[in-house]
């Protein structure tokens, strides 16, 4: 039977042994017609099929059943603990086939970088491994090399790549065409034993920094970062962070998930990986103990801030060779992760800071400072992000510089919470500086955009913005605060950050009832945002020490002393366990201070307000901080006076008189609380003899307070401290003191 007449019966009853009778024959047919083909352009365009001869290579390796990497496994015990010696003579076969890929693979690496960048002696000294007269050759082998073992699970495939298939084959041979079917062949003969990596990126480092000057084979890093050593990936992260007091707590960061909020208003917790670090990195950084072995391999400093975080600095003159070896690219790509590593560890918390003390705050300020000169990301929203968590909370200076940053990176494409968020920031800023309407400005130019909100989460920030414009109109004593203050509410069931808003409502409602001296209700609020940060779901305690510190100074006002030195004492001792201080601390420590004063106890009263006194800085200060301060030197001057020390009581209110005016949240020296340490003033002149100097201070003090209205911001000074003064003023020379109380004040009452 002919050829032709076999093929058609097989093909319609097939028979395996009558089919393998037939491949010599099939292969003179098939490539005479391939011959026919290649000769007829036009005939072969014109049938239906094409014929391709097999890649030979291709099947060898394919043929491989099982390897022996017992060599390797040899070679890897004897070169681990000195690889140096890996590259001075081959002592068998398997050596110098091992010793060729890798030269192959440097080669390639150090023809990527600029020729003036190369030590030529040592490039050929490298290359005498391959006995090949053109560089392009060795070059691309390496590149064959490269792009077999990245689909092989990493550059540690070089070392376990089977012997048994020759050089050629891998440099050469590997076609597109087979490669998928090649690559899912040799997976299965993927070496578990041992850990190769670390060894292969040895012995190619060696060479690199042999044959490149000033570090610059750290080049390579754009393209071929897998090669390197990760004591290199640490000094060029570092560099990136500008080489000094970079805060080891960003590194320390990748070790666990951070929450992050989401549009339907709830706060997941979203890993290093799925933020979109490399697992490279995050394997360098997230193990600690791991991760000093390889900075202690570098030329660094460790130093350690006064709370304890550890910061690592970069030799002054490696930075200076880093610098001018580095490429653009090489800086812009190192750049770009250290931001994503600081975008990962920092979010907008609304409410809830990262629990870093003002310090370290400012270390990694610095280094997003610098990193956001000119943000060259493609996803700039999270570096947005980034900055809003600084204009969230912290240093005045820094806040102001952050909002102001997260503005010029806003794009009209951005989401509704981004914008709603920068306004909210900008809002606060001005706020703290005093400037009420300019902060009122920033919130209506976010309204003017007009932009939907959609989400929860939307929904939440609008009710922010609502209590950032509250809180500008209680500062101004403006009317009309009572009508509008619940014009927003949560959705129901409400989400977390929908509560957390609902209770910054119940915060500012009482704080109004405060500014309005109906101080019940104003208790009654606080304490019902009390329960609600006890039973609702809360991924914060922030609010807390603000919450309980407010309400014993309402609890003083209302004459509860003993139960506002309790409130004031557990909420202390627990911010103390938590390692809080600063404002929160100092709020709480006023309280109890006003709460012993109220009981008579002077002593410890008047010790705990010299240490806040003297550990407060007297200017740079926020609206908040003003008011602490100012409140705690008109209480350090109320003691004496209460004990009948009218000369030190004098000096004391004295010293406050000559402060206020340096603080712009008391009308620089002509507000309402002025006029109480004029008073005071009178009051001592008169019961020290000097009727003349008392009349004085009491018309300074009425011209006041004929334009201004009573506030309540500082406890008991404006109730029962402003009484007792009237009383005895009226008492011991009759001169009449009326006091302003504005419309929300009534209205509220």
């Amino acid at each position: 039977m002919c050829l032709c007449s076999s093929i058609k019966l097989l093909a319609t009853n097939f028979n395996e042994q009558d089919a393998q009778g037939l491949v010599v024959h099939l292969d003179e047919h098939m490539s005479a017609i391939r011959t026919i083909f290649i000769k007829s352009k036009s005939l072969a365009r014109k049938v239906k099929y094409s014929i391709t001869e097999k890649n030979n290579r291709s099947e060898k390796i394919l043929a491989v059943a099982s390897i022996d990497t017992s060599p390797q496994a040899r070679l890897h015990e004897m070169f681990r603990s000195d690889p140096s010696a890996f590259w001075e003579r081959h002592i068998d076969d398997h050596h110098a086939e091992l010793g060729r890929r890798l030269a192959c693979v440097t080669a390639h690496l150090l023809s990527r970088l600029r020729p003036n960048d190369i030590r030529l002696g040592c490039q050929y000294n490298v290359l005498s491994l391959v006995n090949w007269p053109s560089k392009k050759e060795y070059s691309f082998a390496g590149k064959s090399y490269i792009d077999i073992v990245r689909q092989l699970g990493g550059i540690e495939a070089l070392w376990w790549l089977p012997l048994e298939i020759p050089h050629s084959t891998y440099e050469r041979y590997i076609g597109k065409k087979d490669e998928a079917a090649i690559i899912d062949h040799l997976l299965a003969f993927v070496c578990r034993d041992y850990d190769h990596h670390a060894l292969v990126q040895t012995l190619i480092s060696f060479q690199l920094r042999n044959c490149s000057i000033n570090h610059a084979y750290l080049n390579i890093s754009v393209d071929y970062g897998d090669v390197l050593l990760e004591s290199d990936d640490m000094l060029l992260l570092m560099h990136a962070f500008g080489g000094l007091a970079v805060p080891d707590l960003l590194f320390d960061a990748t070790c666990r998930p951070q929450r992050r909020w989401q549009d339907d208003g709830n706060r997941p917790e979203i890993t290093a990986l799925e933020f979109g670090l490399s697992k490279r990195l995050i394997d360098l950084l997230s193990n600690e103990k791991h991760r000093r072995q390889v900075i202690n391999e570098l030329q660094v400093t460790e130093n350690q801030l006064s709370d304890g975080t550890i910061t690592w600095s970069i030799n002054d003159n490696l930075y200076r060779v880093l610098s001018n070896s580095l490429s653009d690219k090489a800086k812009q790509m190192w750049e770009i992760i250290a931001l994503r590593l600081i975008c990962f560890t920092c979010s907008p918390c609304y409410g809830d800071a990262p629990q870093w003390s003002a310090e370290s705050r400012q270390v990694v300020w610095a280094s997003l400072e610098a990193l956001t000169q000119r943000p060259t990301v493609s996803r700039i929203e999270p570096v947005v992000e980034a900055l809003l968590a600084f204009a969230e909370s912290g240093d005045v200076a820094i806040r102001r510089v952050a909002a102001e940053r997260a503005g010029t990176l806003l794009r009209k494409t951005m989401p509704n919470h981004l914008h709603a968020s920068v306004a909210l920031f900008q809002s606060i800023v001005c706020r703290l500086g005093g400037n009420f309407n300019e902060s009122d400005c920033k919130i209506e130019e976010y309204y003017g955009k007009r932009l939907h909100c959609t989400t929860r989460r939307d929904h939440a920030l609008l009710g922010r913005l609502h209590l950032s414009h509250i809180e500008n109109m209680i500062q101004r004593h403006s009317h009309g605060i009572a009508r509008v203050i619940f014009d927003w509410a949560p959705s129901q069931p409400s989400s977390p950050l929908e509560i957390n808003t609902n209770r910054r409502l119940l915060i500012t409602t009482a704080k109004f009832f405060q500014s309005a001296g109906v101080f019940s209700v104003a208790r009654d609020s606080l304490q019902s945002c009390l329960y609600m940060l006890e039973t609702q779901q809360s991924l914060t305690r922030k609010s807390e020490p603000l919450v309980v510190s407010r309400l014993a100074d309402i609890l003083c006002e209302l004459r509860e002393f003993d139960r506002a030195h309790e409130v004031a004492t557990v909420e202390m001792d627990i911010v103390r366990k938590y390692g809080e201080g600063g404002r929160p601390l100092n709020r709480l420590l006023l309280a109890c201070t006003e709460a012993d004063i109220g009981r008579g106890r002077f002593e410890p009263a008047e010790k705990s307000l010299h240490r806040i006194i003297s550990t407060m800085a007297s200017t740079g200060l926020d609206i908040n901080d003003q008011l602490l301060r100012v409140r705690a030197l008109m209480a350090y001057a109320r003691i004496p006076h209460y004990q009948s020390h009218f000369s030190r009581a004098l000096q004391r209110w004295a010293v406050a008189l000559h402060e206020i005016p340096q603080h712009s949240s008391f009308k620089d020296g002509r507000g309402f609380t002025t006029s109480i340490i004029h008073l005071s003033i009178a009051h001592l002149h008169l019961r020290l003899g000097d009727r003349e100097s008392g009349r004085q201070s009491y018309e300074l003090a009425i011209g006041i307070l004929r334009r201004e209205p009573r506030d309540f911001w500082i406890p008991v000074v404006a109730t029962t401290w402003l009484s007792g003064l009237i009383e005895e003023i009226h008492r011991m020379e009759n001169w009449p003191v009326r006091v302003m109380t504005s419309y929300d004040q009534t209205t509220a009452s």
